[in-house]
């Protein structure tokens, strides 16, 4: 009885806990909304991306457990989402009560994906919640997964007779490991009508679109290359709003027609994305220095910390900085393989550049060189804001 009582007074504490943080929000948003009304008056753009990178940062810093710095993250991504949409909306009447929800005009009857892993749930997840699809279908190689991602109302159902579901479907989307989808459109294609979209969402591109080209004569295969995620895997870590803000990057092939890109671009702005057309070259060069070097110096430097001074230390003496930086190291361990094989030729180029860069600051500190030292440090700190300032035009 007395454990009892005990749980009891610690929830009610939550419970106020929570009544607190709600009184917070809302004053939050109600300057939030003051924000918006001057943005509006002085012409500026609600979204400012250097702002959100610095929110996020200061807090991940101060962030002090329990929670994962992923999830501190995550939780203020999805405030700082709802603020946009309050600052956009400021100046309504927001106590007129009540709205009636239009009814939804279905852009796509009935959508495929294949692959209900964190990128393909997210994906349904607002393919669903936006009104973008009527259903979609999901179709896994992993049954745990399916029923997982239909019991939760991720997907609308399960294909069981796949070359029907793909012959009767008007968007099919690829979001498996890169070999898979390489083989999936090889063994999909010819059940999958001329007229249907096809995309994928892998992380290099060169294999893909040579097979595509291959494959899908009637240009209607458009591989895209959404530049987000989390360092998660499976359904259960998929989150909506994903793709809010985001760059989304298309990558044409030879015979991909006009129709089918501009469908796959509309497609990734209802989503929020922000659209840019690459070639297949700089795709994957671009990617192996901006998304794969990174991935593979977060894998080497978790290994060397944990071979050096062991897991126990690292525990002691860690700090935000260093958790910041072996983030990626939990990323899927199957796609990161298939990834890192893939785009080896252009990978391998990105890690003897950085290992070269890595042998003159190791030569700096060997020689206690401490002006040029002093001036690289600085240098690069100048080089870090003035990539923030870009990205927040």
């Amino acid at each position: 009885m007395k454990k009892y009582n005990n749980i009891e007074r610690i929830r009610n504490r939550i419970d106020d806990l929570d009544l607190q943080m709600l009184k917070l929000l809302s004053a939050r948003g109600k300057l939030v909304q003051r924000i918006g009304g001057i943005k509006k008056k002085q012409g500026k753009q609600i979204r400012d991306p250097l702002r959100e990178h610095a929110i996020i940062r200061g807090l991940s810093l101060n962030n002090l457990g329990p929670y994962s710095l992923e999830d501190v993250q995550l939780v203020f991504r999805d405030i700082i989402r709802s603020s946009y949409a309050l600052e956009s909306r400021s100046g309504c009447d927001y106590d007129s009560g009540p709205t009636v929800e239009k009814k939804r005009s279905f852009r796509y009857n009935q959508v495929v994906l294949v692959g209900v892993g964190l990128m393909g749930a997210s994906l349904a997840r607002d393919l669903l919640k936006r009104g973008i699809a009527k259903k979609v279908i999901g179709l896994d190689s992993c049954p745990a997964t399916l029923r997982y991602a239909k019991k939760n109302k991720i997907i609308s159902d399960i294909a069981t007779d796949v070359p029907r579901t793909l012959a009767t479907s008007d968007l099919v989307i690829l979001a498996t490991p890169v070999r898979a989808i390489v083989n999936q459109i090889q063994s999909l294609a010819a059940v999958i009508p001329p007229t249907t979209l096809v995309m994928d969402v892998g992380s290099t591109k060169t294999s893909i679109v040579k097979t595509a080209d291959r494959c899908f004569i009637a240009g209607n295969f458009v591989a895209c290359h959404p530049m987000t995620g989390r360092a998660l895997s499976g359904p259960h870590s998929s989150v909506e709003g994903l793709f809010e803000g985001k760059v989304c990057l298309i990558v044409p092939g030879n015979k991909n027609q006009k129709k089918f890109l501009e469908q796959a671009k509309g497609l990734w702005e209802k989503l929020g994305a922000r659209v840019e057309t690459v070639s297949v070259a700089q795709h994957d060069r671009w990617l192996a220095l901006c998304s794969h070097l990174p991935q593979v110096l977060s894998f080497v430097l978790l290994r060397t910390a944990v071979k050096k001074i062991g897991l126990k230390a690292l525990v002691k003496v860690a700090g935000p900085g260093f958790k910041e930086q072996v983030r990626l190291a939990g990323s899927d361990a199957r796609m990161w393989t298939d990834i890192l094989l893939q785009n080896r030729e252009h990978v391998l180029v990105q890690l003897t550049a950085f290992i070269a860069e890595l042998g003159r600051m190791e030569q700096l500190i060997q020689k206690t060189d401490e002006r040029k030292l002093f001036e690289c440090l600085r240098n690069t700190a100048c080089l870090q804001r003035n990539l923030l300032t870009a990205f927040s035009r």
